[in-house]
């Protein structure tokens, strides 16, 4: 067994391992092709990301779930946050939540490593983007300010549902997002047709 704050080392390693030898980081960075975010509402990712939420609730249903993080979980989840790279579309922490949540890991425990995992993460993909912006400047000029302000109300907002999430899930489970998600890819794919 591991600790969370050595499992939250796995995780980080395993993800920063594969986008650096990947080259994740130029192949999504802002200078990605944007044609594909066009052709995004015709792609399944929702259908499908609805369908697994509702597969692994089922999946878990009735099944002891325990709190503790091991070598696997930390591995699969830092694999897991990869897909939101990979599969536009996927949340990244659906993704780790879920996976880890499949292997036997109790909501509770799942939601706050992901979301502890998630912190580094996003700080390093924030990080990229400003620096890439401060490097390569683009016909509009960054208004800092607004930048900052935005990053600090983020922060705040996100405290705040996190925090009810995970009272939330105490007694609930993901099932609901399931649905939406399916909903939501089914309205997205009526509106292409």
């Amino acid at each position: 067994m591991l600790s969370f704050a050595s499992g939250f080392i796995v995780s980080l390693l395993v993800t920063l391992f594969i986008v650096r030898y990947a080259h994740l980081h130029e192949k999504f960075s802002v200078d990605s092709d944007l044609a594909g975010v066009q052709k995004f509402h015709a792609r399944p990712v929702p259908r499908v990301g609805g369908i697994g939420i509702l597969a692994i609730e089922w999946a878990v249903r009735g099944r002891r779930l325990t709190s503790e993080i091991t070598w696997l979980i930390a591995v699969v989840v830092g694999l897991a946050q990869i897909l939101a790279a990979v599969f536009p579309g996927t949340s990244r922490s659906a993704a780790t939540i879920l996976l880890a949540l499949a292997l036997g890991v109790a909501r509770p425990a799942a939601t706050e490593f992901s979301f502890l995992v998630g912190v580094p993460t996003l700080l390093a993909a924030g990080l990229y983007e400003t620096q890439h912006a401060l490097r390569h400047p683009g016909p509009v000029p960054t208004d800092w300010g607004m930048l900052v302000l935005g990053t600090l109300v983020s922060a705040v907002t996100a405290f705040f549902v996190v925090r009810w999430l995970i009272r939330w899930i105490q007694t609930h489970n993901f099932s609901p997002f399931g649905w939406y998600r399916i909903a939501l890819g089914l309205a997205m794919l009526a509106r292409v047709i």
